[in-house]
């Protein structure tokens, strides 16, 4: 191991433009002093780093990684090079250009804080360990890939994860950050409170979004029964909300994933008007009055389980993603006219609903 150590206030190394650093693999190369490159690095091993980072000249990486390991804030200068393995793991760091990981960003201690015009960027395959409420992207973070991507965002107040799900074949880019909200609070389309703390923004968008959905983390913000959220976008013009629905809801991440396709770029999370509400009258005549047994806002819950019992307590009915279709009957026999019990269950809540239901024709 290399170790630089040095006690001179704003002390700095420099790297002439003819000088060239390796650090092989197993060797660790340890600086507490701004390191300024204008030379050549090569890196296949570990460079520990306490102060500033600027990199002016050459920079690769291999299967190298970097430690930012200070006491106080490090400013990050890569001028557009890629990291293999970045670690921060100290006060954090401000990246103030653009900057990319192409294989692990390790968020163990210390928030990572892009400039806001500047690109910090997870290309494909790239992997996030270790983000927490202590260390996390304070702006923009931007991902290059496909399936199921993760953005550990935060704003300043607190750590807000996200995750795009993309379908669609080929390497999409996309970016996401966390934004103090400025959004209009009044319920309509169903709608009746979109939380203040947070919204996220898409940006920086390459390839196609079109069959893309949106996870948000409801960590950090005051609701009454995460089973009754949805994802809701800001429309263009900025004075409604698109109801994306509830698609599912992940209790270990304490997300939830949005039921529809993205359309637009700025997101929310929002309670929907009601609770699952049981109509207790099936009549079904074809007078479109009760012909189905309808069970208000279960659209806005896919992952729903349905089942019917008659008199004697014996499940005669049940149906996984219940679409209101059910018209009384088993294989398409009438059942009796008569008092049966409905029991509607959502996946990862310990709360179901019941009700007492009449056949009637």
């Amino acid at each position: 191991m290399l170790l630089i150590n040095t006690n001179l206030l704003h002390a700095q190394i420099r790297l002439g433009q003819n000088a060239v650093l390796t650090i092989s693999d197993d060797t660790q190369f340890s600086c507490s002093a701004d390191i300024i490159n204008y030379g050549s690095i090569f890196n296949s091993g570990t460079i520990n780093l306490w102060n500033n980072w600027t990199n002016n000249g050459e920079f690769t990486s291999f299967a190298g990684t970097i430690n930012f390991i200070g006491y106080q804030l490090q400013h990050v200068n890569h001028n557009g090079y890629s990291f293999y393995n970045l670690c921060v793991d100290g006060a954090g760091i401000i990246i103030e250009s653009d900057l990319s990981v192409s294989n692990i960003l390790n968020l163990s201690q210390g928030h990572v804080s892009p400039l806001d015009d500047v690109q910090f960027r997870l290309t494909e395959n790239a992997q996030v360990e270790n983000a927490s409420e202590v260390s996390h992207v304070k702006g923009r973070l931007i991902r290059e890939g496909m399936g199921d991507m993760f953005y550990p965002i935060g704003s300043p107040q607190a750590y807000r994860p996200a995750w795009l799900h993309i379908t669609d074949a080929g390497n999409q880019i996309a970016g996401l950050e966390v934004l103090e909200p400025n959004l209009i609070s009044a319920a309509q389309n169903g709608i009746t409170r979109v939380a203040q703390e947070a919204c996220w923004r898409l940006s920086a968008n390459e390839g196609n979004m079109q069959n893309t959905r949106i996870s948000l983390s409801y960590s950090n913000i005051m609701i009454r029964n995460p089973n009754h959220l949805v994802v809701v976008e800001l429309s263009d013009a900025g004075n409604s909300y698109i109801n994306l629905g509830h698609g599912s809801l992940d209790e270990i991440n304490k997300a939830i994933t949005s039921r529809d396709a993205i359309s637009s770029n700025t997101f929310a999370l929002a309670e929907i008007d009601g609770l699952i509400t049981i109509c207790n009258v099936i009549s079904p005549n074809g007078d479109a009055i009760n012909d189905y047994l309808y069970i208000a806002n279960i659209e806005e819950f896919p992952d729903n389980e349905v089942m019917i019992f008659n008199r004697a307590g014996q499940q005669i009915y049940h149906e996984q993603n219940y679409h209101n279709t059910w018209d009384g009957s088993i294989n398409n026999e009438p059942l009796p006219v008569g008092n049966y019990f409905c029991v509607v269950k959502l996946r990862n809540s310990a709360q179901a609903y019941s009700q007492a239901i009449t056949i009637v024709r």
